[in-house]
C-alpha cells in the first residue's frame, strides 16, 4: 500500500483491460499479511499473481509462492539478481520489470561486467543525463538545469528519455525480465 504499489497495480490492471482480461482479485497488502494475500490468490482462482510491492514485501509473496509451483509469479524484485541469493531455483519462470538487462550487442559507453545490477547502471545513466542537462542550460544553477532536463529528449545506453512537466519518466521503456536456466544457476533474460 504505497503509491509506488497503487501505480504498478493500476498498470497491471489496465494491460489486462487492454487484453480484454479483468484481475481474478486486486489485494493490498504489508509484509507480514504476504501469506495471507497468496492465499487470497489463490482462493479467487489466480494462477498468475504480479506484485508492486517494496522488495521486502515481495520477498515475503515469494516465499509465501514457493509453496505452490504451479503459480506464475511476477513481481518488481525479480528485476534484480540479489533475488537469486533468496530463491535459487524456485525463480525459474518467474518475471518482472527491468529497467537495464546487459545483453550481448548492447551498446556500452564503458565495459560493464555481465553481473553488473541495473541500479548502478540506472544511476550512471543518470549522471550522463545531468551532464547533458547541465550542458543545455549552460549554468549549474538547480532551476534552469531543472528546466532543461524536462526539455531533454535523449537516448542513454540506458534507454530513450523524456519527462513531463512533473519529471515523469515518459519515453523510458522496461524489459521484462523471466528467470530461466543458465551456467552457475538462474539468469535473467528478456522475456
Amino acid at each position: 500500500n504505497s503509491p509506488f504499489g497503487r501505480e504498478v497495480a493500476a498498470g497491471a490492471i489496465s494491460a489486462l483491460a487492454d487484453a480484454r482480461h479483468t484481475p481474478c482479485a486486486a489485494i493490498t497488502f504489508t509484509e507480514d499479511q504476504a501469506p495471507h494475500a497468496v492465499a487470497r490468490a489463490l482462493d479467487s482462482g489466480a494462477t498468475v499473481i504480479v506484485t508492486g510491492a517494496r522488495y521486502e514485501e515481495d520477498v515475503a509473496v515469494g516465499r509465501a509462492v514457493v509453496d505452490h509451483p504451479h503459480l506464475t509469479l511476477g513481481m518488481v524484485a525479480c528485476g534484480v539478481d540479489d533475488v537469486r541469493e533468496v530463491f535459487g531455483g524456485a525463480l525459474l519462470g518467474w518475471f518482472g520489470p527491468c529497467q537495464w538487462i546487459n545483453t550481448p550487442g548492447t551498446p556500452m559507453p564503458l565495459q560493464l561486467n555481465e553481473d553488473v545490477a541495473y541500479p548502478a547502471v540506472q544511476a550512471f545513466a543518470a549522471g550522463c543525463l545531468a551532464e547533458q542537462a547541465i550542458a543545455a542550460a549552460g549554468t549549474c544553477e538547480p532551476d534552469v538545469v531543472w528546466n532543461a532536463a524536462r526539455a531533454l529528449v535523449t537516448r542513454t545506453f540506458f534507454g530513450d528519455f523524456a519527462v513531463d512537466e512533473q519529471g515523469r519518466q515518459t519515453a523510458h521503456r522496461p524489459v521484462i525480465v523471466r528467470w530461466g536456466s543458465g551456467d552457475g544457476g538462474p539468469h535473467r533474460h528478456p522475456a
